[in-house]
């Protein structure tokens, strides 16, 4: 049993999520101080204000990528907003993915989600790609 930071009321440990600083519980293991239920009401109102999200999404692309969303529009803006998988139009800068090798962590550009995701489900391997491609190609019209 532990008591939020928030609310002040005693709940079960099951009430609270893991964190990797908090409190200890008698379990030894570290909790988040708030509630599930009064975190929840916290991050609601804090991603209500405007421009959080787009901080939010600037810091997560400086930690993952090591670049900034400044960066990433550059990205966007030299690659005329074009896939570099399909060729096709992106919608929009926020929905573009940046893409990169997952070996060497080097940025190649920006692709369509479904694009990315096609590299990632074949685990960027060059003969899976290129196999997947005679397959289709057994079955093309032509």
């Amino acid at each position: 049993m532990m008591e939020c930071n928030i609310c002040h009321k005693t709940k079960s440990v099951k009430n609270f999520q893991p964190a990797k600083k908090g409190r200890k519980d008698t379990d030894g293991k570290t909790y988040d101080g708030r509630c599930k239920q009064c975190k929840s009401k916290i991050m609601k109102t804090i991603n209500a204000k405007p421009n959080v999200k787009a901080k939010k999404s600037n810091q997560h692309i400086i930690r993952k990528y090591g670049i900034t969303a400044k960066e990433k529009e550059e990205m966007w803006w030299d690659q005329q907003g074009i896939c570099l998988i399909c060729h096709e139009k992106m919608p929009d800068l926020q929905s573009a993915c940046i893409d990169h090798d997952h070996k060497t962590d080097k940025i190649r550009g920006l692709l369509h989600f479904k694009c990315n995701a096609l590299l990632g489900l074949a685990g960027e391997n060059e003969l899976t790609l290129q196999r997947a491609i005679d397959y289709l190609s057994r079955f093309s019209k032509k």
